[in-house]
């Protein structure tokens, strides 16, 4: 896959200037604020009115959070540790681990209570785990692009992978945990994470080629 720094570092701006929007909305008490109560009172009555829907979104939820998560972005890493994509693997890596610092520092500014459904001390906004599941498994997406270039179906793994983590995201106010505006910042911010750490590996790739081809250029010069 040809680097493509500017592009990524365009999804990253993107998808995080549409965190700030929705920061602001809840922030301020906009209408956003009516709207996730009514929307997560219905999504959670809906699952706990059906055990196996409430039982097939705690399985999701589960594998959004924790050791999970560990494994997947270990997964990711060692793709790119086997294709000898050295640098590479030390964005990623130093992605993954910085990535849990980032949630608990904006949850303590906006300081949103839970919905009423739980009884929780710590704050909603944004979701860990709609962060954690889009950066962690948004990443392995990306490096199975790089990884598998020459293959079509990477493709649909990595549609997979991303629609997996849209699941991840609905399991929480389905189980009434976070409202929905939480989730999709979760979700905004996550991608827009691992797009800046792609546009970052990419930069290097793409100075590394011109660098190589300066050299044969100058090798070829009388």
């Amino acid at each position: 896959m040809t680097p493509h720094p500017r592009r990524f570092l365009f999804l990253s701006l993107a998808a995080t200037s549409l965190f700030a929007v929705l920061a602001v909305l809840v922030k301020s008490g906009s209408f956003l604020v009516g709207f996730d109560s009514r929307l997560v009172t219905a999504l959670h009555d809906f699952a706990a009115d059906r055990p196996a829907v409430h039982a097939f979104f705690v399985f999701v939820t589960d594998l959004g959070a924790g050791r999970p998560l560990w494994v997947v972005g270990a997964t990711a890493v060692t793709l790119l540790v086997c294709r000898r994509l050295w640098f590479r693997a030390l964005v990623w890596l130093a992605a993954l681990l910085t990535a849990t610092l980032v949630t608990p520092l904006l949850k303590g500014e906006f300081r949103r209570a839970r919905p009423p459904f739980v009884d929780w001390k710590d704050f909603s906004f944004p979701s860990g785990h709609a962060f954690g599941s889009a950066a962690t498994y948004g990443m392995l997406a990306l490096a199975v692009l790089v990884v598998f270039r020459p293959h079509r179906w990477r493709w649909a793994v990595a549609a997979a992978l991303w629609a997996w983590i849209g699941l991840v995201a609905l399991s929480r106010p389905m189980l009434g945990v976070h409202f929905p505006s939480d989730v999709l910042a979760g979700v905004t911010l996550g991608l827009g994470w691992g797009f800046y750490w792609m546009a970052l590996a990419d930069w290097w790739d793409l100075r590394r080629i011109r660098g190589s081809a300066a050299r044969v250029e100058q090798t070829r010069d009388p």
